[in-house]
């Protein structure tokens, strides 16, 4: 083989390594959005159904149905800008966490029991995100 053949069969390999890295970084974005997705619909679908039942029947849940909001906007946050930018997901966990703790003390609705519920979402949205970094590496 030449010196040309070597050359072409090193840029097709390089190619397709980057190719690779394409599709699991697409992957990676499309499983982002996904779980911020899904995570958007699930609050919905408490906010509706759980909220109003709790409230009706006056049933204690630890603040739960109070702070639903709270535990599921910072992993749906993070994971939403994870999936859409380039930054890596520990600036984008904790831009959502200082946003939304900055929007909460701001806000007219003050709560400390939200306050809680954002700093706990987003240590077990870390948690998460560290759990799928360790599955896919190995």
């Amino acid at each position: 083989m030449s010196f040309c053949s070597y050359y072409f069969l090193f840029f097709v390999f390089s190619f397709l390594r980057k190719k690779d890295r394409k599709k699991k970084v697409v992957f990676k974005r499309r499983l982002a959005l996904f779980i911020s997705i899904f995570l958007v619909l699930l609050t919905i679908l408490l906010v509706k159904t759980y909220r109003p039942y709790i409230y009706k029947n006056h049933i204690y849940d630890f603040h739960l149905a109070d702070t639903i909001t709270s535990w599921i906007c910072i992993p749906a946050a993070s994971f939403f800008s994870w999936g859409i930018s380039r930054v890596k997901f520990s600036k984008c966990l904790i831009g959502c966490l200082v946003g939304f703790s900055l929007y909460e003390f701001i806000g007219l609705t003050f709560d400390w029991y939200d306050i809680i519920a954002l700093f706990l979402s987003s240590g077990i949205a870390y948690l998460i995100y560290i759990f799928y970094k360790r599955r896919r590496s190995s």
